[in-house]
């Protein structure tokens, strides 16, 4: 057979090929000698050549070659080298006749070694026989055959949809039954070669040497992206709380250069001394938090680090429940399931979420009556055991303005002996203002005027409520008495409050909230926004004269000098008299009576 199989070139002379090649043996080929049956007669060793010391085998074909017709004398090969493979996709010349050997069991399978000892034409050869089929009598000489002629391997046949391919190989183009041809859609080109001419090498295809192109890119970026994310080392991120409630995550990066940027949604920081304050948008969940952070260097260069901030627990301050009645401070824990929990000195049941509410009342702190913001502050400690992981401590720390609230009108308390009365002051600009559950007016600077009216004799207590924008409520109880004759309250009052200036002159400031009856003669009077404001001078218990008090009322009120008055009320403390360096007591009365002369 003049013919070289497929991918395997004959070796020249020259070379000296040393390793082993293995194969497996084709379908119909001459049983082993473990298989029953006569040996195939097989051609003498080849002398010609010693230097080459292998056997190459490859895979027989399905069927045998048809028969050709005979082909003139052809020069004999070169001794010492045999091939077995495909036929040529062309018509060769028919081998020699071999005689027929009895097909292997279907079920054996041999497996043949030859020693080393061998002679050096047969050196080790390794095959496994599929069933049916056995290596061809491996360590015994060959037949010589034609000398070997390059041909381009056949396009491999397209597997069948209906299942997967049959590991036998595909039968020759030019085998008999097959009308339609041969099966390769394009026929390889054929060269014969003349004696001792070698094949010619054959390049490396377009298609692979694309593919090694992308894939030494592909290598090549893999190594760019490691140093693009990995150039500026690991990031350290530490979650904390800020007074006002908010989180920001304290950053430290070791290989960070002063004037790197790391961006986190539409926040950024700038590292300084290896250190930088990130803030965040939105607080951190319990748990993991993995995120990426966006780092800048201060060359420009872009990369970016995934970390993960690991929450055992958060407690932190709410002042939404300054809006609930009463208004109250809240101190929110969410932690790991199972955590144990205590604020401000007392424990905090948690929910199986691991959620918990912790409540302040600061009505106290929010009543009363003040032109000025005053501030609210509350420091609140705390201690979490999480369920697993060691018990930390801390302090929240709540904070808030307290809206500003005065009452003109009627004052703190009012006894009247009518329907109706006026609530008059101010309050913050744009804030607002209720009276119970019903809203007051407020106008831009923050004042405000309303008729009220009460239904019926009795004493009652109103809440008014101030309020503004971000900041805490300003509550101031209201006392309204309605009698039915001020002159029988006036006398009822006499019978418990005091009358002698003396004893009220003295300490006026440590006797806050006293009740008072006093009678005089006005020195002094005005009236502005629905109240009136009295300077007279007391005739009971003066000992030098003159004897003089301040009253606020909280209506208005006219009078002329010297007008006789009873003024009926309570100690508010001191102020300036109108000779320097005095002090005079300042009175708040629920009510005034007129005295006839």
């Amino acid at each position: 057979m003049n013919q070289t199989v497929v991918g395997f070139a004959p070796p020249s002379a020259d070379q000296r090929p040393r390793g082993t090649i293995l194969g497996i043996a084709p379908p119909g080929a001459p049983p082993t000698a473990g298989v029953q049956g006569p040996p195939a007669p097989q051609p003498p060793p080849n002398p010609g050549n010693p230097a080459i010391r292998q056997t190459m085998i490859g895979i027989a074909p399905l069927a045998p070659p048809p028969a050709a017709p005979p082909a003139p004398p052809v020069p004999q090969p070169t001794p010492g080298m045999q091939t077995i493979g495909y036929a040529a996709p062309f018509p060769a010349p028919p081998p020699p006749p071999v005689p027929s050997a009895p097909r292997a069991s279907a079920s054996t399978l041999s497996t043949q070694v030859i020693p080393s000892q061998l002679a050096p034409a047969t050196k080790t050869v390794m095959g496994v026989a599929r069933p049916g089929i056995a290596p061809l009598n491996p360590g015994q000489p060959k037949a010589p055959t034609a000398p070997p002629v390059a041909v381009s391997a056949p396009n491999p046949a397209v597997p069948s949809s209906r299942g997967p391919a049959s590991p036998r190989a595909a039968p020759s183009p030019h085998s008999a039954g097959s009308p339609r041809g041969p099966a390769s859609p394009r026929p390889g080109r054929v060269k014969a070669l003349r004696p001792g001419e070698q094949p010619r090498k054959q390049g490396i295809p377009v298609v692979a040497a694309i593919a090694m192109v992308i894939a030494a890119g592909l290598f090549a970026a893999a190594g760019v992206v490691w140093l693009f994310y990995r150039g500026h080392g690991q990031i350290e991120a530490r979650a904390e709380v800020l007074p006002d409630g908010s989180e920001k995550l304290q950053l430290t990066c070791a290989s960070c250069e002063d004037g790197s940027i790391a961006k986190l949604d539409a926040a950024s920081a700038t590292f300084s001394a290896k250190q930088a304050a990130l803030a965040l948008a939105r607080p951190l969940k319990v748990g993991e938090n993995p995120m990426t952070i966006t780092l800048v260097s201060a060359r420009g260069k872009q990369s970016f680090v995934d970390v993960s901030v690991p929450v055992a627990f958060r407690v932190r301050g709410d002042t939404s429940g300054l809006d609930a009645s009463p208004p109250e401070l809240r101190v929110l824990v969410s932690a790991e399931p199972g955590s144990v929990a205590v604020v401000d000195g007392k424990p905090l049941t948690l929910n199986a979420e691991g959620q918990g509410t912790y409540s302040i009342d600061v009505s106290s702190d929010l009543t009363g009556l003040d032109p000025s913001v005053k501030p609210l502050e509350r420091k609140i400690p705390y201690t979490v055991s999480p369920l697993h992981g060691v018990s930390q401590s801390g302090q929240v720390t709540l904070q808030a303005g307290i809206t500003p609230l005065v009452i003109d009108a009627p004052g703190a308390a009012v006894v009247l002996d009518t329907s109706n009365f006026v609530l008059a002051g101010r309050t913050a600009k744009a804030g607002a203002l209720n009276v119970g559950d019903r809203p007051i007016t407020v106008d831009a600077s923050g004042r405000f005027a309303q008729m009220m009216n009460v239904s019926a004799p009795g004493e009652t207590t109103i809440m008014i409520r101030a309020t503004s924008k971000e900041g805490a409520p300003r509550l101031f109880p209201l006392r309204v008495r309605r009698v039915d004759s001020l002159a029988k309250e006036a006398e009822r009052l006499r019978q418990r409050a005091t009358s002698d200036y003396a004893t009220i002159a003295e300490q006026t400031d440590s006797k806050r909230g006293w009740a008072v009856a006093l009678d005089g003669s006005v020195v002094d009077a005005r009236t502005e926004n629905y109240s009136a404001v009295l300077v007279i001078e007391v005739r009971s218990g003066c000992a030098r004269a003159p004897c003089l008090a301040r009253v606020t009322y909280g209506a208005p009120y006219s009078a002329t000098r010297g007008e006789k008055v009873s003024v009926f009320g309570a100690i508010t403390g001191s102020v300036a008299g109108p000779r320097t360096g005095t002090v005079i007591p300042q009175i708040r009365a629920d009510f005034l009576l007129k005295v006839n002369q």
